[in-house]
């Protein structure tokens, strides 16, 4: 694929990333300002890779690992909080956190992997 579609791939990844941890925000009726942060910053490296700049590939690479553990510590505080109830609603937020992760782990490889072509084609 050629770097300058990986690069809008990744960038509308990240700007989906920052939409959901805001809606997770406003959902949460104002209490997870942690979230709002981390939605800011998504959206920021989002459209910072959308425009090319070289600022936002570092941006996206340190908030990579940083998804990877809200979805993760998000994921077992729900499996331990909640169970493996058989309510459909409480098995979607489970696959949704499952997608959540796996997403943030394949943008996570996408980004240390092609970084070096993806640098080549940014600005400064």
């Amino acid at each position: 694929m050629e770097v300058g579609k990986t690069r809008k791939m990744i960038s509308i990844a990240y700007v989906i990333y920052g939409l959901v941890n805001l809606t997770v925000f406003g959902l949460s009726n104002l209490s997870t300002i942690h979230m709002a942060f981390w939605g800011i910053l998504c959206l920021t490296a989002g459209v910072g890779l959308w425009f090319g700049r070289r600022w936002s590939l570092w941006l996206a690479i340190s908030l990579g690992p940083i998804l990877l553990s809200l979805g993760v510590t998000t994921l077992y505080a729900s499996i331990m909080f909640v169970g493996f109830n058989p309510s459909q609603y409480v098995l979607l937020l489970h696959v949704a956190l499952i997608v959540y992760v796996a997403v943030a782990l394949v943008l996570l490889l996408q980004l240390i992997l092609k970084r070096r072509l993806i640098l080549e084609s940014l600005k400064q």
